[in-house]
């Protein structure tokens, strides 16, 4: 393979896909990403340089994770070409990957340190940290080719582990595992599966490579509670730009713990028509059974459920 093109040709060929050379480079991918959740100054100042080198660690365990299933292997080879469009990150792009984005700010200047959440710590963070620029390119760009990785490259996540400064003790266990795919059991890896799965859900639920795990995930059935302790916060990260969201499901919930990051798929989910798992239904049950509540009262409840969400609705 002489040029990237040829490479995600291959890959989409080896995904099923007919490209001809009369046929326009890339007409085979309808999901071009771009970056969510680091698209604009908002998102940017709601991340400190520690949220940045987490979700940068996550991000790549999530790729190494998805590259490793070869009906799923296009939506890596893809995600990595375009993360290493511009391989010196030295400029924040909206129409960049998040992870492009987040590799800006790890190994950013005093400019990008500026765009995040406290700036003066982020600044003094940020010289304690090294990050392996040659490294991660050599591993994204064998990515994006489509290579078989090196024993240097199945290394390279334990390597960014410390580099980040990475100490969450549930995500090293993952990283292991995922380093270890090949012989682990079944069983273990669902439960590794799931890890990430939590991760991401409270971490990255709105980053460009959320979707591909999720999409992972569902393909091969790599979701399992059994034997998994979700640590993670039920309220995420994205979600607290939401924060009046949150307060109203906490006031609506009562005091009940509410898993805001399972009730926003719950709703993401029934508006496309899609399949809700189990897990989701039990996450939104109390409203639900709050309306069957309200109508089992009677008409006179039930119209006044009406007028209320007919004025919410056309709230300016």
């Amino acid at each position: 393979m002489t040029d990237r093109y040829t490479a995600l040709e291959w890959a989409a060929i080896e995904g099923g896909h007919d490209v001809s050379p009369s046929e326009p480079k890339f007409a085979f991918f309808t999901d071009l990403h771009e970056a969510r959740m680091t698209r604009d100054e908002n998102n940017q100042r709601q991340l400190t340089y520690t949220d940045v080198c987490e979700k940068l660690y996550l991000s790549l365990c999530i790729l190494d994770l998805v590259y490793k299933y070869p009906m799923n292997k296009r939506d890596a080879v893809q995600y990595a070409n375009k993360t290493s469009g511009y391989p010196n990150y030295t400029v924040f792009r909206g129409s960049a990957t998040d992870l492009h984005n987040l590799i800006y700010f790890a190994t950013g200047d005093s400019a990008a340190m500026a765009k995040l959440k406290d700036p003066d710590k982020a600044a003094a963070l940020r010289k304690s940290r090294t990050v392996p620029l040659m490294k991660l390119n050599r591993y994204l760009s064998a990515m994006a080719y489509g290579r078989e990785m090196s024993s240097s490259d199945k290394a390279f996540l334990l390597n960014m582990e410390s580099e980040l400064g990475v100490d969450n003790t549930e995500y090293k266990r993952t990283r292991r595992d995922i380093m270890n795919w090949d012989k682990l059991p079944g069983v273990e890896r669902r439960k590794a599966a799931t890890r990430l799965l939590l991760a991401s859900r409270a971490k990255m639920r709105n980053s460009d490579l959320h979707p591909i795990l999720e999409r992972l995930v569902a393909d091969k059935n790599l979701e399992t509670m059994y034997g998994v302790q979700d640590n993670e916060p039920k309220i995420s990260s994205p979600d607290k730009a939401n924060s009046n969201e949150v307060i109203m499901y906490k006031y609506l919930y009562g005091e009940q713990t509410i898993n805001f990051p399972l009730i926003k798929q719950f709703l993401d989910r029934a508006e496309r028509g899609e399949t809700i798992p189990a897990h989701l239904v039990k996450a939104y049950a109390p409203a639900i059974k709050m309306l069957d509540e309200i109508v089992k009262a009677g008409p006179q409840y039930t119209n006044m459920v009406k007028i209320a969400y007919n004025r919410a609705k056309n709230k300016p």
